[in-house]
């Protein structure tokens, strides 16, 4: 299960030590939230049209910087990759690998 911030906050109220899971499913779910409204984006621009994309436009800008937040380590595609191995019990898994 990807965790969220909630659960991250729950486990430190807890008084949780070892958050390595739960820092890389929070990681995981911050890596779904970009790569989703990536995909929200991308097909808003598809149907502005290709005008929508000018230089110094808000979509220009968001297609920017949502390309930059997509390919960040904390949030790439290799949280999946993280995320699973702590769901699999995987010796040596490190949240922000």
């Amino acid at each position: 299960m990807i965790s969220d911030g909630n659960n991250l906050m729950d486990s430190v109220d807890r008084g949780t030590t070892d958050l390595r899971a739960v820092e890389a499913g929070t990681r995981a779910a911050g890596a779904f939230a970009v790569r989703t409204a990536a995909d929200v984006l991308a097909d808003t621009v598809r149907f502005a049209g290709g005008a929508a994309l000018q230089q110094g436009t808000v979509f220009e800008r968001a297609v920017r910087d949502l390309t930059v937040a997509a390919n960040h380590l904390l949030v790439n595609e290799s949280a999946y990759e993280n995320h699973a191995q702590f769901l699999l019990g995987v010796d040596g898994a490190d949240p922000l690998a």
